[in-house]
């Protein structure tokens, strides 16, 4: 997480005392709800969702900056992703390859 203030990330230790003070917790935990349901294979369409647009974002940053190698790796996160969804949904790769717009 990002100290505006001082310009830096937030270490370890200070993410997580900001996890109980009620004025950040409010915000946080529905997202660490999100990604702890997503790793047990909950939320696919919207895993799909995030997965679509990461790969437009990347296209989009590729395209304006040059990337070539950046493109292979996301790629191949991606496609790691897909496949342990694919195994938590218990179905083959294929069906999970690709989001449907």
């Amino acid at each position: 997480m990002w100290q505006r203030a001082e310009g830096r990330l937030l270490s370890f230790r200070e993410f997580c005392e900001l996890l109980v003070d009620p004025k950040y917790s409010v915000w946080l935990e529905p997202l660490i709800g999100f990604y702890l349901g997503s790793g047990r294979g909950e939320h696919i369409p919207q895993v799909h969702l995030l997965l679509e647009a990461l790969e437009d974002l990347g296209n989009f940053i590729d395209g304006h900056v040059g990337g070539v190698h950046s493109v292979a790796s996301r790629a191949a996160a991606e496609q790691a992703i897909r496949t342990r969804y694919a195994q938590l949904q218990g179905r083959d790769n294929q069906e999970l390859s690709k989001p449907q717009r």
